[in-house]
């Protein structure tokens, strides 16, 4: 014979794990609640035509639209050509922490190292 106790704690852990789930399904499908947003992905413009950029012109927001590069890469970019100068290969590229040889195949369709102009 189950007691009381048992029966009620059974049933508050089932209550539980739905709530869970439930919340756990809300959040997946967007729903906001209680002043709580999830981070949000800064949109991507999708028209950035191949070979475009400079690597020593471009801006952190113009190399973060290439596919596979965010922020923190972005600005890892700048930052090497800002303390070694102009970037005079893309081979360099895989000088940055973060770069590998993947995503540098894809980098280098998006740019070109070129004079400062």
């Amino acid at each position: 014979m189950i007691k009381n106790g048992t029966k009620l704690f059974s049933a508050a852990l089932i209550l539980c794990a739905a709530a869970a789930l439930t919340v756990f399904l809300l959040r997946v499908n967007g729903f906001s609640f209680l002043g709580y947003a999830a981070e949000q992905e800064v949109p991507i413009n999708n028209s950035l035509d191949l070979c475009s950029l400079n690597l020593n012109t471009a801006t952190w927001e113009e190399l973060r639209q290439i596919p596979g590069v965010g922020t923190s890469l972005a600005k890892a970019i700048i930052a090497y050509r800002d303390r070694y100068g102009n970037y005079v290969d893309t081979e360099e590229l895989m000088n940055i922490n973060g770069m590998t040889r993947d995503l540098y195949r894809v980098v280098t369709q998006y740019v070109y190292a070129g004079g400062a102009s």
